[in-house]
């Protein structure tokens, strides 16, 4: 484990729509880096946002739904919003 002692506490003040580093998601949700990144891939959590080549980021919003345990990945999300149109 790392010796940083890096504060992050500046995240709560970020909107969600903020994008963050994968060192900044894993001080929120408190996991490590292969347990995130498996995660992605069993869709867990949400899948990254490249804004450049080797720079994959996360929208806080999302990895915030992660911390509070409301994430849905997108197709679950759909399937909601389908069924709650049947209802109508």
């Amino acid at each position: 484990m790392r010796a940083d002692k890096t504060d992050y506490r500046y995240l709560d003040q970020l909107p969600d729509s903020s994008v963050i580093c994968v060192d900044e998601v894993l001080a929120l949700v408190r996991v490590s880096r292969s347990t995130w990144y498996e995660g992605i891939k069993k869709k867990r959590y949400p899948p990254a946002v490249y804004i450049g080549p080797s720079s994959p980021r996360w929208p806080l919003g999302s990895v915030r739904q992660v911390t509070t345990g409301t994430y849905k990945p997108p197709a679950e999300q759909t399937r909601d919003q389908n069924e709650d149109q049947k209802a109508a």
